[in-house]
C-alpha cells in the first residue's frame, strides 16, 4: 500500500515539474489588460474587468504561436493555435498613432467546457504616447462578435507573428 502511495507522489511530481518546465520554455508576446469589452454591441464590460480578463499571445516551447482570452481570477481560459497570421503597419501622421495590424484565424478550446471552435481576429496595437493601446475583434464560427479594448502589458515583441 506504501508503494502505490509513493508512486501516485512519484507521478505527480514528475507531472508539475514537466508542467513547469513547459511554462519556462513559453515566450510571452504580450498581455493586454481588457478595460472595455462589447458583445454583439451590448456592454459587457463589468463582467470582463471584474474577472480581470486579458489576453495574451504566445510562443509554446514546440515553437507554435497562440491567442489566450484568460479570467484572472477563475483560471478559466480559451486558448489555441493560431495561423494565417497578415500583419501591417501604419506610421504616425498628423492625423494617426502609428499601429500595427494583425489578422489572423484562431482555433481554440475552452478550458472550462472542453468546447472547440475557431473564429477570426484582427487586433490593433496602437503606439500612443502615455503607452500602447489595443482593439481587438473576434468573430467565432457562430459570426458571434466581440470586440475589447485596453492596454498593452510588456515588452510588446511580437516579432515572432511575423
Amino acid at each position: 500500500m506504501k508503494s502505490k502511495h509513493a508512486f501516485r507522489a512519484l507521478v505527480l511530481l514528475l507531472c508539475l515539474l514537466g508542467t513547469a518546465s513547459i511554462a519556462q520554455k513559453q515566450k510571452t508576446f504580450c498581455r493586454l489588460v481588457i478595460l472595455d469589452a462589447r458583445l454583439e454591441g451590448q456592454d459587457v464590460t463589468e463582467y470582463y474587468v471584474d474577472r480581470k480578463q486579458f489576453l495574451t499571445l504566445y510562443e509554446t516551447a514546440n515553437g507554435e504561436i497562440y491567442f489566450a482570452n484568460v479570467s484572472g481570477t477563475t483560471d478559466e481560459q480559451s486558448f489555441g493555435r493560431i495561423y494565417n497570421t497578415k500583419w501591417e503597419s501604419g506610421k504616425e501622421t498628423q492625423d494617426k498613432f502609428p499601429y500595427i495590424k494583425y489578422d489572423f484565424k484562431w482555433s481554440y478550446i475552452n478550458s472550462y467546457d472542453k468546447k472547440r471552435g475557431t473564429g477570426t481576429v484582427q487586433l490593433f496595437i496602437i503606439k500612443k504616447p502615455q503607452g500602447n493601446m489595443f482593439i481587438c475583434t473576434m468573430v467565432l464560427e457562430n459570426l458571434e462578435q466581440i470586440v475589447y479594448k485596453g492596454y498593452v502589458e510588456g515588452t510588446l515583441d511580437l516579432s515572432g507573428l511575423r
